[in-house]
């Protein structure tokens, strides 16, 4: 990953849910690699959607609104002659 886009982005709690976004918006190139899940050793997961739902949503706004304030614009040198 270059560092550039990095710099850019503004993290807020909750923000790597929405890295890979955050990160395209910035220019950068995501790709998406296969991995192998693996069944659970022990026990159950204590993962749950229904506590989470709510600070995802809100986060999910935060970063639609982000987006629509994104500046875009390109530096230009000119070559002024004396």
């Amino acid at each position: 990953m270059r560092a550039e886009p990095l710099r850019r982005i503004k993290l807020f709690r909750g923000g790597h849910r929405f890295l890979p976004t955050l990160l395209a918006l910035e220019g950068a190139r995501i790709v998406e690699l296969t991995v192998a899940h693996r069944p659970r050793a022990h026990g159950r997961s204590s993962y749950g959607i229904r506590r989470r739902l709510g600070a995802v949503w809100l986060d999910l706004l935060g970063v639609f609104w982000l987006s629509r304030r994104i500046d875009r614009y390109e530096v230009k040198e000119l070559n002024r002659r004396a």
